[in-house]
């Protein structure tokens, strides 16, 4: 009897022992987890967090790529900050550009308010594309330049819409093309080509503009001479004369009566009813290629001639 009852105490001992290590084996084994999960939690960032990162990472990757395609086709440098007139203007970097093969109205003039407000329309602010030719500066040290906006060539249209006239020029790149796009608005009579009410009523009667020997030592050969062959005496008082470039010559206060003459000499002297002094210190028209134009005190055109 005492045999069985040692023999059962004997098998709960050894029970109870067994389940007790079964539990101390589980309790290690949790604590390892946990330890093991706590670790990698603080160690290892979150899922959503690494997203985050990498799609950053890729946002800035992308914005660098961009600005760098930007930088190589968008010249920032050539963004118009100014317009000067009607054919100059000048770039963010500081760089003067003055279009070549075209003159637009100078400053004091009518027209030249209108050619510099249509220019700043135009390109003000706007991303320009420049082509050169044979020539890099003029006598100013600006650049000369044909310009490009979108698929604006610039120069062109500013002839076509009759807000310039082109320099005759030989050898110009585009010389052909801008001389077609004057011979155009003139037909037309756009812009600087409105013809004045008095178109007809004066005639270039002599155009002397290759003086005899040096022109700039010989100023009063270097002449024009105008007629009036209308009905009437003449008020030319306002009028102007000028040459392709920005010589100018306006009229004081003079009448021509009919049928008479008035000749206007480059040089110096003493006025007279048919004789008139520009006093010009140097030659004013040019030898090879150049343009007279007469305008009325509106600054409509009464005549218009080119040699070349």
């Amino acid at each position: 009897m005492c045999q069985k009852y040692y023999d059962a105490l004997d098998w709960r001992i050894i029970k109870q022992t067994r389940v007790g290590h079964v539990l101390l084996t589980i309790l290690l084994i949790l604590i390892i987890c946990g330890v093991f999960y706590f670790f990698v939690y603080l160690t290892t960032p979150k899922l959503d967090t690494m997203w985050r990162m990498d799609n950053e990472k890729s946002v800035i990757q992308n914005m660098s790529d961009y600005d760098e395609f930007l930088n190589q086709t968008f010249d920032k440098s050539n963004i118009v900050v100014e317009v000067i007139d009607g054919d100059t203007i000048i770039l963010e970097n500081g760089s003067k550009i003055r279009l070549i093969g075209i003159n637009a109205p100078e400053r004091g003039s009518l027209q030249y308010i209108s050619a510099k407000e249509i220019v700043k329309s135009l390109i003000l602010l706007q991303n320009v594309r420049l082509e050169s030719d044979f020539e890099d500066l003029d006598d100013h040290d600006r650049l000369l330049r044909y310009v490009f906006v979108d698929d604006v060539f610039v120069n062109l249209w500013l002839v076509e819409e009759g807000y310039a006239h082109v320099f005759r020029e030989s050898g110009l790149k585009y010389e052909n093309q801008l001389k077609e796009a004057e011979t155009s608005a003139r037909l037309q009579e756009l812009g600087i080509w409105e013809k004045s009410r008095y178109t007809g009523h004066i005639i270039l009667l002599k155009f002397n503009y290759n003086a005899e020997g040096n022109d700039d030592e010989n100023l009063n050969d270097e002449y024009v001479i105008l007629q009036n062959i209308g009905d009437a005496q003449m008020d030319m008082t306002d009028w102007t004369i000028k040459d392709e470039g920005s010589n100018i010559f306006t009229f004081q206060e003079f009448i021509l009566p009919t049928n008479e003459v008035v000749t206007l000499h480059t040089g110096s002297g003493s006025n007279t009813e048919n004789e008139i002094f520009w006093s010009k210190k140097g030659a004013v028209w040019n030898n090879k290629a150049d343009a007279v134009y007469l305008r009325d005190e509106e600054e409509k055109l009464v005549l218009y001639s080119e040699y070349s």
